[in-house]
């Protein structure tokens, strides 16, 4: 398989070497491409991802001149990204490297995007409830928005997925922010991809902090939501 993994970073200085020392355990025999997005940090992240790069083969480094959000680095990861199967894999590693080839293995004639879940039923967490709380209680409010198009799917806001290029290409997501992996999940249902799900587990960070602030990420589900709800009232296909 040709695979390429796309993973944005922002201000990922203190978790950078274990993010390295966890995609080098990746199984040689596939043709790997690993597309490292700086979003514009401000710390020591751009020099490590520039030495990443030359130890890693098949490394790129692309950059944003400033922060831009997590969504606005995946659309050009994706851009950038020259694999028959795209893998987007987070910088704080708290999904298990070895699931990317799982994913990857799960692209086929019956799935177009395969999504990681800590929600599924042979999935797991080790994350507070009431962190988790939030996420389930959007995924809920996603697949009833739906009507019926989500069947199956536990999570919206997991961007540990792994795509057919080609799908990426025809999906126009807009978010710029943490939305982005609802709304590309959203728009592939509403276009007929087919989307699988696989259990997987999520593990609390081991280094740095989350960028994620939680008001507004809220807000902004909520804004997809209503605009999925008014659209079908109106009879639309797509947000």
């Amino acid at each position: 398989m040709n695979i390429s993994v796309v993973t944005p970073f922002f201000n990922e200085e203190p978790g950078l070497s274990y993010y390295a020392e966890q995609i080098s355990t990746l199984p040689g025999q596939h043709t790997w491409e690993f597309v490292l997005v700086d979003d514009g940090s401000t710390d020591g992240t751009a020099t490590l991802l520039d030495e990443l790069c030359q130890q890693i083969a098949h490394a790129r480094l692309v950059r944003h001149s400033q922060n831009r959000g997590v969504g606005a680095a995946m659309r050009t990861g994706f851009q950038h990204a020259t694999g028959d199967i795209v893998v987007c894999y987070d910088a704080d590693c708290t999904y298990p490297v070895t699931d990317i080839l799982t994913l990857a293995r799960r692209i086929g004639d019956d799935a177009d995007i395969v999504t990681a879940s800590p929600y599924h039923s042979q999935g797991t967490t080790a994350i507070p409830f009431h962190r988790l709380l939030p996420s389930k209680a959007l995924s809920l409010m996603y697949r009833a928005a739906l009507r019926g198009r989500a069947q199956g799917i536990t999570t919206f806001s997991c961007a540990f997925r792994a795509y057919k290029r080609p799908v990426l290409a025809a999906i126009d997501f807009q978010a710029d922010g943490f939305l982005a992996a609802s709304e590309i999940l959203v728009r592939a249902l509403q276009q007929g991809y087919r989307v699988v799900e696989v259990p997987s587990t999520l593990s609390n960070r081991k280094y740095g902090v989350s960028k994620m602030h939680f008001l507004p990420t809220v807000w902004s589900h909520l804004g997809l939501l209503s605009r999925l709800v008014w659209q079908d009232l109106v009879g639309r296909e797509e947000v």
